[in-house]
């Protein structure tokens, strides 16, 4: 239930798998990328260490000996590292729980410790298991004899891998680039709908024995408020219903066709100056009027539902079920998303009174409140004196009850705040990814430049200039930058277009932005790279070609 995504968690909150899934997914790629900024630093410093392994081996340390001491070394950066993550995890976690309105707490049981030293021994052999038996392989003569060259493949492998971290990095990127754009291209989308300055006012069910009757007593209630509140010069228009927005709003029904399939479909009741509230359009016909008394048997319905029986003029027609009591169609209302725009415009038909509907459907299921509400548009800038209106009259008309509203449009926003905080989550992560792929580009960087300072010294001498001698450290890792992000860019849209595939509607980001993206991140690695080489470029040759 707790993972339950549709009907039956019993009210419960629930959360997505798929978003725990998505935020493993992000930690791993975290976790593994400092890994490969261990390895890549450990490998680099062989030079550093290389006459220890030779003095250690020449004084009778064996290879088991050696890697047992550089995995040592290792496991206790991770523990440290381990003891660290905890302590800014407990800092964090009220954060964490504010962005995704959860209450979590860390608990340190058997199993959550067991999880902690398996991930820390698992990290160790990750991250140190390469440079251990790198440099316990190192030959003693070679190493002491100041022969050592960790040339032979090993540079490759180290560029490599920080390549790796930029493909992640930038996968991470652009994953964030294809969530911000949807998700504004969400919020700015027309629903169909006016949403702004419109109140949603709860009214109170009235109890009953029979679910027709309490409906109708309760709209009949809801009525009697609107009535009050219509002649004031704070409230522009007003309307009833039942569904408002947002994923279940409205009721979901389904009757017989007479070739024996089933026509699932929404309806809403509706009553007063519905349609006007939301600024919502006929496109035939005419909407319910409260002075028509055969309106009460009277219906609405929107484009998507005339197109689901090829209706070219709905207005006369009957519900093309076996059961229905007598009725008519009057109006087709102009599509709007009713719903989030996670799922396309489904048909709908709106109703005065329940009895017409409710006598030929054989399913009906409902996932929100019954109780009717009451949408009223503010007609002026003083806000405190329209909700005084509201409430004052409120009271008059349900005494003793909780005068409760909300905004129309928070609660449409509120229909994506899950996955803009996870898209807030990912562009963290991504900075993070970013962060740390640039300190093991750096760090690369300046170990190469530390072993090339003599040839360095050499082409000065022969007269290379600063600018060409950056460049040729430059386009290195500039070729390693955009390798990663070939790959990362297709990656990136496949791997996204499972999770932008949930919308109805959807938007990719231009060409244009994904150029900028990619220039920005060419740029970033640049800048990097020439703050080291353009310094070690203007090294004096006679210290650099200087022989001890």
């Amino acid at each position: 239930m707790h993972f339950s995504e549709g009907a039956g968690n019993g009210g419960l909150q629930t959360t997505r798998k798929s978003l725990l899934w998505i935020l493993g997914g992000i930690a791993f790629l975290v976790v593994l990328i400092a890994c490969i900024n261990f390895t890549t630093m450990a490998i680099g410093r062989a030079t550093m260490r290389a006459k220890e392994v030779g003095v250690r081996k020449t004084m009778g340390a064996n290879f088991r000996q050696l890697i047992f001491q550089f995995l040592t070394e290792a496991f206790l950066i991770t523990l440290f590292s381990t003891l660290l993550g905890v302590l800014i995890a407990e800092l964090l976690l009220p954060t964490f729980n504010s962005l995704f309105e959860k209450e979590l707490g860390l608990a340190y049981g058997p199993i959550q410790i067991g999880i902690l030293i398996t991930l820390m021994l698992l990290i160790t052999l990750l991250a140190g298991a390469y440079p251990a038996f790198f440099l316990s392989g190192l030959k003693p003569i070679r190493v002491l004899k100041g022969n050592l060259s960790i040339h032979f493949g090993k540079q490759g492998l180290r560029k490599g891998l920080v390549g790796f971290q930029f493909f992640i990095s930038f996968l991470l990127l652009a994953a964030t680039l294809i969530m911000v754009n949807q998700m504004n291209a969400i919020r700015n989308f027309n629903l169909g709908f006016d949403q702004d300055q419109v109140l949603v006012i709860e009214i109170p069910d009235v109890p009953s024995n029979s679910f027709v009757k309490s409906l109708k007593e309760s709209f009949a209630k809801a009525e009697t408020y609107r009535q009050a509140i219509e002649g004031r010069s704070e409230i522009a228009t007003s309307g009833i219903t039942v569904g408002t927005y947002g994923d279940d709003a409205y009721w979901e029904l389904g009757f017989p066709l007479e070739d024996g399939t089933q026509f699932d479909f929404y309806v809403n009741f509706i009553g007063g100056e519905y349609l006007n509230t939301l600024g919502l359009e006929l496109v035939e016909g005419r909407g319910l009027s409260p002075e028509i008394g055969s309106d009460s048997s009277a219906l609405l319905i929107n484009e998507a539902f005339a197109e689901a029986f090829q209706w070219d003029d709905p207005t006369g027609e009957l519900l093309p079920g076996t059961e229905f009591n007598p009725h008519q169609i009057v109006g087709v209302v102009k599509d709007f998303h009713h719903e989030s725009l996670y799922r396309p415009i489904a048909p709908i038909v709106f109703a005065k009174s329940p009895e017409t509907i409710f006598s030929g459907i054989n399913n009906l299921m409902i996932r929100s409140n019954t109780n009717p509400r009451i949408l009223v548009k503010n007609a002026t800038s003083n806000f405190d004196a329209f909700l005084s209106v509201l409430e004052d009259e409120y009271l008059k008309v349900f005494p003793g009850e909780n005068f409760e509203f909300s905004f129309l449009d928070e609660s449409i926003e509120a229909q994506y705040r899950a996955d803009d905080r996870l898209g807030k989550m990912v562009l963290a992560a991504s900075l993070i990814a970013i962060l740390i792929a640039s300190m093991g580009l750096f760090a690369l960087v300046a170990l190469s430049i530390a072993g090339r300072t003599k040839e360095i010294g050499i082409r000065k001498v022969l007269g290379a200039t600063s600018w060409s001698i950056s460049w040729m450290f430059g386009k290195e890792y500039i070729l390693l930058t955009l390798s990663g992000i070939l790959i990362a860019f297709p990656l990136s849209i496949y791997v996204m277009q499972n999770w932008i595939s949930q919308f109805a509607i959807r938007e990719w980001p231009s060409w244009l932005s994904f150029i900028i993206l990619v220039l920005g991140v060419l740029i970033f690695t640049i800048l990097i790279v020439s703050s080291q080489s353009f310094r070690a470029s203007k090294l004096n040759p006679v210290k650099t070609l200087k022989d001890e």
